[in-house]
């Protein structure tokens, strides 16, 4: 979920529904938890004041920052075996299905 706030648009709750495949009410308890935590906030969206969006604090963007390095340094690590071509191939069909 972090990675989905810390990205260039700020989420609807209902958007972190639907990206996710959770139900709205899943989203409210791990919204609050991260909350709680001090890596996100609720604020109203611009567009629609009905509507809350998820934004990370300054904590959260680096929660997010470690979190990714780890990640990509762990998948380089996995994908050490295959050529570039290969590697691009898999991850083009990765967030091809991803995206589905």
């Amino acid at each position: 979920m972090l990675s989905l706030v810390c990205g260039k648009k700020n989420p609807t709750q209902r958007e972190l529904s639907y990206h996710l495949v959770l139900d709205p009410s899943q989203i409210v308890l791990i919204v609050d938890a991260l909350e709680k935590m001090g890596l996100v906030q609720r604020q109203t969206d611009p567009n629609d004041r009905r509507s809350k969006i998820i934004v990370p604090t300054t904590e959260g963007q680096k929660l997010y920052k470690k979190a990714k390095i780890a990640v990509e340094t762990s998948s380089d690590r996995t994908l050490s075996n295959l050529s570039d071509e290969e590697r691009a191939n898999l991850l083009g069909m990765l967030r091809k299905i991803s995206l589905d």
